[in-house]
C-alpha cells in the first residue's frame, strides 16, 4: 500500500489513504484479513489497478455486496447497509414450556453460556447496523451471572423484535467538501432505569454538513459505571463519553477542531 502512495490512518493501521499534493482524498481502502473495501474518484482507479496485480484479486462486487457480515447496496449517491440475513437465521433460546413458566428460577451454566453467546450476537448485530436494539441488548447483558428465566424470555423477546422490525442504516452524499463537514453528537441518559438500580446512557455520533444531511458513524449504549445522584450527572457522563468518541472521529477524517 505504501508503495502505492499509501498513507496509513493516525486511528487504524487497517486504513489507507491517498492523497492529492493539496492534501484532499482521492482514494480510501480499508482491509480486513483478505477483504479489501475501496472507493475513491478515476484517478484512485490506477492505484487500484496496481493493487490488483499484488494482491491477485479474484472477485469484484461493487453495486451489492457482503463486507464483514454486513450487506451493503448502492443506488446513486447513497449506500444502504444491514445485517437481514444474519438477523433472520437467529434463533431464540429453547428452555421448553415447564421450565419457563417459572421466571424466577435461576439457570444453569450451561444455560448462562447459551445466554451470553445469544447476547453476544444481539450486541454484535446492534453494534454493526441495529442501534435500535443496542440499549435492549446492553441491559440484559448486566445480568448473566445471576440471570433467571425470565432474563431469557427477555432475550427471546428483543430476538423476535430484530426479526419483526427489520431496518438498516443509510449513508448519504452529504454535498459538501470535507472542510465543511462536522461532527455532530446526541445523548441521553436516565437515572435509575436499570434493573439493578443502575443508571443508561447512549449517544449517536454524526457526520453532517450545513445542508442538513448526515449520516451515523458510531453509536453506543451502555451502564454507566460511577454511581450518580440525579439525572444530570447521569447526562454529563454520558456527554462525556460522547465527546471522547467524537474527537476520535474528527481525527478520522483529518480534523482536529
Amino acid at each position: 500500500m505504501l508503495d502505492s502512495g499509501a498513507q496509513v490512518s493516525k486511528v487504524d493501521p487497517a486504513v489507507f489513504y491517498w492523497c492529492q499534493s493539496t492534501g484532499e482524498v482521492y482514494g480510501i481502502l480499508v482491509c480486513h484479513v483478505d477483504d479489501f473495501i475501496w472507493g475513491g474518484n478515476r484517478q484512485f482507479l490506477e492505484v487500484i489497478s496496481k493493487i490488483r496485480s499484488i494482491f491477485s484479486i479474484s472477485k469484484e462486487c461493487d453495486t451489492a455486496f457482503k463486507y464483514c457480515g454486513i450487506e451493503i447496496v448502492s443506488h446513486g449517491d447513497v449506500f444502504y447497509l444491514d445485517q437481514e440475513a444474519y438477523t433472520n437465521a437467529l434463533s431464540t433460546i429453547d428452555i421448553g414450556v415447564s421450565r419457563s413458566s417459572d421466571i424466577t428460577a435461576e439457570l444453569s451454566e450451561h444455560e448462562k453460556h447459551t445466554l451470553r453467546s445469544k447476547i453476544g450476537q444481539l450486541l454484535w448485530l446492534a453494534h454493526q447496523s441495529r442501534p435500535d436494539i443496542l440499549f435492549d441488548g446492553t441491559r440484559v447483558s448486566n445480568n448473566v451471572n445471576s440471570a433467571t428465566i425470565e432474563d431469557v424470555l427477555e432475550v427471546n423477546k428483543i430476538i423476535a423484535k430484530a426479526k419483526t422490525t427489520q431496518c438498516g442504516l443509510k449513508f448519504q452524499r452529504l454535498d459538501a467538501s470535507l472542510n465543511d463537514l462536522f461532527i455532530a453528537m446526541y445523548g441521553d441518559a436516565s437515572l435509575g432505569n436499570m434493573p439493578n438500580g443502575g443508571s443508561q446512557g447512549g449517544y449517536i455520533v454524526l457526520l453532517a454538513s450545513h445542508s442538513g444531511r448526515f449520516s451515523p458513524i458510531w453509536w453506543n449504549s451502555k451502564r454507566i459505571r460511577r454511581v450518580v445522584r440525579s439525572t444530570l450527572a447521569a447526562e454529563t457522563l454520558d456527554l462525556a463519553e460522547g465527546i471522547d468518541s467524537s474527537i476520535f472521529y474528527m481525527y478520522s477524517f483529518g480534523r482536529t477542531s
